[in-house]
């Protein structure tokens, strides 16, 4: 925190932990690559890869990068990324929470039936999103269990769910 501020002074940049490990957000899309050359300069280790292809993104390559560092780091958010109509997705939610606030909070309040429709609007997003999601899931699954048995491998249903199961039994 103190190395970054002394880099960045007066720019909003905040340490927090999460259960597996520690973010760093910055006020702005700007401000993140220099934040982040920063801390290559300085001998960022863990992830140097992904951090350098972080650098480079912008509004116009964010899904080719975004993929690209998906690649680097294996497997263990695959089920978990967003592609990207998913991206499009959460970006329309977090939209549409922002103006919720905005029509709960601003001096203009808004009239109470225009804030219940855009919290109806807001459920319809988040619960279509969650659908979505669900779906991609399940073809990602069934594509890797496919996958495993063109190479050879066996379905035991003892440790299958009922999806991969059922998807294992078709042709």
């Amino acid at each position: 925190r103190e190395f970054l501020s002394g880099h960045f002074p007066g720019a909003a940049i905040a340490i927090y932990a999460r259960p597996s490990a520690f973010c760093l957000t910055t006020c702005s899309f700007e401000l993140s690559a220099p934040v982040l050359q920063q801390m290559l300069l300085a001998g960022l280790h863990v992830e140097r890869a992904q951090a350098e292809l972080a650098v480079t993104v912008n509004r116009q390559n964010w899904l080719q990068v975004r993929q690209q560092i998906m690649a680097l780091t294996g497997n263990q958010s695959r089920y978990l990324s967003l592609d990207e109509e998913g991206c499009r997705r959460a970006r329309q939610i977090a939209m549409a929470q922002k103006r919720l606030r905005y029509m709960e909070t601003s001096s203009a309040r808004a009239p109470a039936a225009a804030v219940k429709e855009q919290q109806e609007h807001l459920e319809q997003l988040q619960t279509e999103h969650k659908l979505r999601n669900a779906l991609q899931i399940y073809e990602v699954l069934r594509l890797d269990i496919r996958a495993l048995l063109e190479k050879g491998g066996a379905c035991t249903f003892a440790c299958c769910t009922f999806a991969a199961a059922e998807a294992c039994m078709r042709p």
